[in-house]
């Protein structure tokens, strides 16, 4: 199944209790194609572990990941998330309401990858979007 970020952000609003994405960057690259209908959790991938990265999914980002995003750009540690972004992911999205950094959505930006957060927990987001690719 392919679909755009575009449709998948439709398909979102007509999703019950809906997900209330927001675009945080990369708005003009909605229309990059997810070429799996599947998710991805990059806990592995922004510690530097590539092999069998699902990069053609959506990115996933929970409070677990999220934090170590967090923890790593104060740190000044860029290098695995360039690499994660040069696998071209369709998109990025945070669940619960994370304050994403802004080097993070830099770097996202500069890859053309548009990124996504949602109020909703990351159980509940990960449902609805496999929900609403079957």
């Amino acid at each position: 199944m392919k679909v755009t970020i575009r449709q998948l952000l439709n398909e979102s609003k007509e999703y019950e209790n809906q997900l209330d994405f927001r675009i945080v960057c990369g708005e003009k690259y909605l229309d990059k194609l997810i070429n799996s209908n599947s998710i991805n959790r990059p806990g592995l991938n922004l510690f530097g572990y590539f092999e069998y990265f699902a990069n053609d999914r959506v990115q996933i980002f929970g409070k677990g990941e999220s934090s170590y995003v967090e923890k790593i750009i104060n740190e000044g540690k860029y290098e695995f998330l360039e690499k994660f972004f040069t696998y071209d992911v369709p998109c990025c999205i945070f669940t619960t309401d994370f304050h994403i950094p802004t080097k993070f959505l830099e770097i996202a930006e500069k890859f053309k990858t548009p990124v996504l957060v949602s109020p909703k927990n990351t159980a509940f987001v990960i449902h609805a979007i496999l929900d609403l690719f079957d």
